[in-house]
């Protein structure tokens, strides 16, 4: 696949994604609380299926959860997306400085606009450039 390809089917993902973490709020839903003691929903899983499902094709390596120390040298990767997850993270600063890290050229991080910390993460993204999205903001950067 190429990267037209596989940022199409990124951002797809993302959509989709949000679209499956929406019909759950709309429903009601509980709050589980895991080992770490963070919380993960009904929603949290049903984004991670589709995320999953989505990006299978693209045969790149998915990290899921926190961001925290990534197992990977600095500049492994072309592309670093995280995908409506960085407002689940229990550090997301720590996060970023990761996917930053591992990145060679740029780092996409998608963010529900629903999202509790929404303003908080937007504004630690501010050297982001912003994408619009009805769901999701889409934060680009050139990292290197």
């Amino acid at each position: 696949m190429d990267k037209q390809g596989i940022l199409f089917t990124a951002i797809k993902a993302a959509y989709f994604a949000g679209k499956e973490i929406l019909n759950i709020y709309e429903t009601g839903f509980e709050v589980e609380i895991k080992n770490d003691n963070s919380p993960v929903t009904l929603a949290d899983r049903a984004a991670h299926a589709c995320i999953l499902k989505y990006l299978d094709s693209t045969k790149l390596p998915i990290l899921s959860e926190e961001g925290k120390e990534i197992p990977f040298e600095d500049s492994t990767f072309d592309n670093v997306i995280s995908i409506s997850a960085i407002h689940n993270f229990n550090d997301y600063k720590k996060g970023v400085e990761e996917m930053e890290r591992v990145s060679k050229k740029k780092v996409v991080i998608t963010l529900l606009k629903k999202a509790k910390k929404f303003e908080e993460i937007k504004e630690h993204l501010k050297d982001y450039r912003e994408v619009d999205h009805p769901i999701d903001a889409i934060f680009i950067k050139n990292v290197k």
